[in-house]
């Protein structure tokens, strides 16, 4: 009797203790493969913070930008508050892995109310965060973003579960705090809320039909009205940004994100820059492990989402959580379907959302299907394997923007550009050291910053096509250490250490500094 009481309390304790040891390796795993990385935008956002902090006013308007609306007050708003709070510049916040501590364990709550097995839970998190070097671990206003949809989630599922009638039921007061500030935090968030929680009402609808698990529908119709109201509403960005946006892309001469997969497979886009091979491709293995992994994803959607329709349909029921979960994770594959069209009309092929809908699905068929489990196991390590060779490949090729010293390099060239360089003379960069100019010259001039290469720039500088030269002073800053860089339009460009020569050798500029051998910065007089 003692011993089996002893075998019982020791299986909990280690059941318990699983979970939690692979929650540490995940936080190790992505100290190891990710900290000091950076996504090219953050640097500007740095900046911005630091310029609100000193100003102690947020506009809706940035004036570096011109007169398009941000739509992240909310999120300077917490980067200020970290800062603060931890004296420590938002230039090194935003490469400390902050939104990991919080990521971590929502994202296992999530699983683990699809699956309830903490052990698989755990394993979904290290899988979510070896996913890809620009995780969504990664401290931006976008994965911001993704903590308040998995928030949403969580708090539909614990709401459907909820024997309460209270109108200040905790879930439902998570879920409307969420709705209210997702505006503010990421304009991607509101699009993947809203339509979270519109597909989710209406396929509940369908299935239930007037019996939509009653008083509770009023409720979350009502949420669903705020999340409109704040994003059509209160919220300029949707009007004053993203519709004006949609008719300048129109005009353009760059590829749509689904023309951009050419590149995978060493393709031509209608893009300028692709005949001259100028745009950035990845290795070949990194483009075999990105398709095998996304055939993956889509594959496990659709058997999730036949199985899931085939027991709804015959049912009619939304009486359990696993009802209420397959109905949410359809809402969830749509969400992504729908973000993907709509960043791929503008130039984005964006597909790393389809990451939590592939794992939620997974889930849901090792929980739902029992025949599923053994294939799911083996799926789960296949991926991980995948994760971990990519994560390598990528990391000894320095393909994503990493240094120690928190790219310090830069700085020598912003003070000289700021001492010796006239406020009327414009200078033109990448988007990483353009951001980085941004946070540097906050406390000296906020108010001029650089701009970033345009097509005629890169073919000018490579000598490709001087035709489109732009006239009058400019100064272009070369970063030489960037593997690959980016200009307007999510476009990825070879670095332009393979053409040093080439560009010290163009007739066209004139370098007049260079910092280390690792930025040069180049003069071109009035045509």
């Amino acid at each position: 009797m003692i011993k089996m009481q002893y075998e019982s309390v020791f299986g909990e304790i280690s059941r318990t203790k699983t979970p939690i040891i692979l929650l540490i390796l995940c936080y190790s795993a992505y100290l190891l493969l990710f900290f000091g990385t950076i996504d090219d935008f953050m640097f500007q956002h740095a900046g911005y913070a630091e310029k609100y902090a000193l100003t102690g006013y947020i506009p809706n308007e940035e004036q570096l930008l011109g007169e398009y609306t941000l739509g992240l007050s909310g999120f300077y708003s917490f980067l200020i508050i970290i800062c603060q709070v931890t004296g420590i510049e938002a230039g090194q916040i935003i490469l400390m892995p902050v939104l990991t501590l919080v990521l971590i364990p929502v994202s296992y709550c999530l699983y683990l109310k699809f699956i309830c097995d903490r052990l698989i839970a755990s394993l979904l998190v290290l899988v979510s965060i070896t996913y890809a070097w620009n995780s969504i671990f990664a401290f931006t206003p976008h994965n911001f973003g993704v903590l308040l949809l998995y928030l949403v989630i969580y708090s539909l599922l614990l709401f459907h579960d909820s024997n309460s009638s209270h109108s200040l039921n905790p879930a439902l007061i998570i879920m409307s705090i969420c709705v209210l500030i997702m505006g503010d935090i990421s304009y991607k968030s509101s699009l993947w809320i809203l339509c979270l929680l519109i597909l989710t009402v209406a396929f509940s609808l369908f299935i239930m039909g007037n019996r939509l698990f009653d008083k509770k529908s009023v409720k979350l119709v009502f949420v669903t009205l705020i999340g409109l109201s704040t994003v059509l509403g209160l919220n300029k960005f949707f009007f004053d940004t993203f519709i004006p946006k949609l008719h300048v892309v129109q005009s353009l001469e760059y590829s749509s994100g689904i023309e951009k997969i050419f590149l995978l497979f060493g393709g031509q886009t209608n893009d300028p820059l692709s005949p001259y091979g100028l745009l950035y491709s990845s290795p070949k293995l990194v483009t075999y492990i990105q398709l095998t992994r996304l055939a993956i994803f889509g594959l496990i959607n659709v058997v999730a989402m036949y199985y899931i329709f085939k027991n709804l349909w015959h049912n009619k029921k939304l009486h359990t959580c696993n009802d209420f979960c397959g109905v949410v994770l359809s809402s969830l594959v749509m969400v992504v379907v729908i973000n993907t069209t709509i960043y791929s009309f503008i130039g984005l092929f964006d597909i790393g959302l389809l990451s939590l809908p592939g794992l939620l699905s997974i889930a849901y068929l090792y929980h739902n299907a029992s025949h599923y489990k053994p294939i799911v196991i083996l799926l789960l390590v296949f991926l991980l394997c995948l994760n971990i060779s990519y994560d390598s490949i990528v990391i000894e090729n320095d393909i994503p923007p990493r240094d120690g010293n928190y790219f310090s390099y830069i700085s020598p060239s912003c003070y000289w550009y700021i001492d010796k360089v006239p406020a009327t003379t414009e200078l033109k960069t990448d988007v990483l050291t353009w951001g980085y100019y941004i946070s540097e010259r906050i406390y000296h001039e906020p108010e001029r910053a650089p701009s970033h290469f345009s097509t005629s720039d890169i073919l000018m500088l490579t000598s490709k096509d001087t035709s489109k030269m732009k006239s009058g002073d400019l100064l272009y800053l070369i970063n030489y250490d960037l593997r690959r860089f980016s200009i307007t339009n999510w476009r990825m460009v070879e670095s332009f250490a393979s053409y040093r020569q080439i560009i010290t050798s163009n007739d066209n500029i004139n370098q007049i500094y260079q910092s280390s051998d690792l930025i040069s910065i180049f003069y071109t007089e009035s045509a």
